[in-house]
């Protein structure tokens, strides 16, 4: 699977008693926004990454699991951007399935040993999996595509508490401000 851009956009026209102060001062407002934007973008990978291994099928090496376990959260002030994916190889052919194709049955001994368990004749048996692909293709196992749905679940249903602290954040940057 591609790395997936999570996209989460606050929307300023629900913080108008602040437009003022927000044009006063944008850089230090951007800067402490985007403080806490970051802070949520890396709740919602983490949430992706939990939503996504357990669902992940093991296979003969175990790295598709492994793959996902970096985040990458780029951006300043209130333009952020997460990135999340796996860097296997294989792993839109997990997630997307494949159309029937004839894989090399070489490749699939490992698979014939360690998932099937069977080593006395694992060649022949890799052979009749490549040919069942062949005839059939392989189902895609959507464990990202999961993964993202419950992401963006879990930021709808959170939005108005993640933006009414967000405003918090601005009364407080504010009060500060004023203070000063």
């Amino acid at each position: 699977m591609p790395a997936q851009t999570i996209q989460f956009e606050v929307d300023f026209s629900q913080v108008e008693d602040h437009s003022l102060f927000l044009a006063k001062w944008p850089e230090e407002t951007e800067k402490k926004i985007g403080a806490r934007l970051k802070e949520l973008f890396i709740q919602a990978i983490a949430l992706m990454q939990r939503g996504i291994i357990p669902t992940l099928p093991r296979g003969a090496t175990g790295l598709l699991k492994q793959s996902y376990a970096g985040i990458e959260v780029t951006g300043e002030g209130i333009d952020i951007q997460a990135f999340f994916g796996s860097t296997a190889a294989h792993a839109p052919y997990v997630e997307e399935g494949t159309r029937p194709h004839f894989p090399p049955s070489k490749d699939l001994i490992l698979w014939v040993i360690r998932k099937l368990g069977i080593r006395e004749g694992a060649e022949q048996v890799a052979f009749l999996v490549a040919r069942a692909i062949a005839g059939q293709g392989k189902k895609g196992q959507k464990g990202g595509t999961r993964a993202q749905r419950q992401v963006a679940n879990w930021l709808g249903e959170n939005e108005q508490r993640l933006l009414d602290g967000i405003i918090r954040g601005l009364d407080i940057i504010w009060e500060e401000a004023i203070a000063a």
